[in-house]
């Protein structure tokens, strides 16, 4: 159930990236954002704001579905729900800049892009099947697949040795900044006034 907490979060995150910023210049919403008071970071804090609400309340659902449906009780000790929620947040911001990539770098077919690479990330990550099943040419590409690191960040909640200490937070820090720092550009470069 953690790896189906990891791929709603991969969901959540990477199709509001592509969606905020792919549809919105599409359908030309920046450009009226331009003629109103609205602030670049206003727009990035309220955007990531409502897809970490979203991620929160998916887990949730997840957990109390696992509880009703199969009687597994994945609910965190209260003493490990601020990291709990450090995953959330960071892995909606890991997964929302992919989706902001994604954005940028396809523009139009982004939303194509997405779903393939969403299912890339689904069979490479492994969050539903071990790694070790894949040959080994193909290992390589688990290092390069986020829902890998949020899985393994989740783990370290349910206490699963999987990472140490400082690697989880450094962790989660570096995806909250990544989050942040990729989303800060794309607001500003779409938000630019246009001469």
């Amino acid at each position: 159930m953690i790896g189906v907490i990891s791929i709603s979060l991969l969901s959540v995150g990477m199709n509001a990236g592509v969606s905020i910023f792919s549809t919105y210049v599409r359908y030309g919403l920046f450009r009226r954002f331009n003629v109103t008071p609205v602030k670049p970071l206003s727009l990035l804090i309220s955007s990531t704001g409502a897809q970490i609400i979203t991620g929160f309340i998916s887990s949730v659902l997840i957990l109390i579905l696992s509880k009703i449906v199969y009687g597994v009780n994945l609910f965190v000790k209260p003493s490990y729900i601020p990291s709990f929620l450090l995953v959330v947040i960071a892995s909606v911001m890991l997964n929302l800049s992919v989706g902001v990539l994604l954005s940028l770098l396809f523009k139009k077919s982004a939303q194509s892009v997405s779903s393939l690479l969403y299912t890339v990330f689904i069979f490479f990550s492994g969050v539903y099947f071990p790694i070790a099943y894949l040959p080994k040419s193909l290992r390589i590409l688990s290092y390069f697949m986020p829902p890998r690191y949020v899985h393994m960040l989740f783990q370290k909640v349910y206490e699963v040795d999987s990472l140490s200490d400082p690697t989880f937070f450094v962790l989660n820090i570096f995806f909250v900044i990544l989050g942040l720092s990729v989303g800060s550009y794309a607001t500003k470069k779409f938000l630019k006034p246009s001469n």
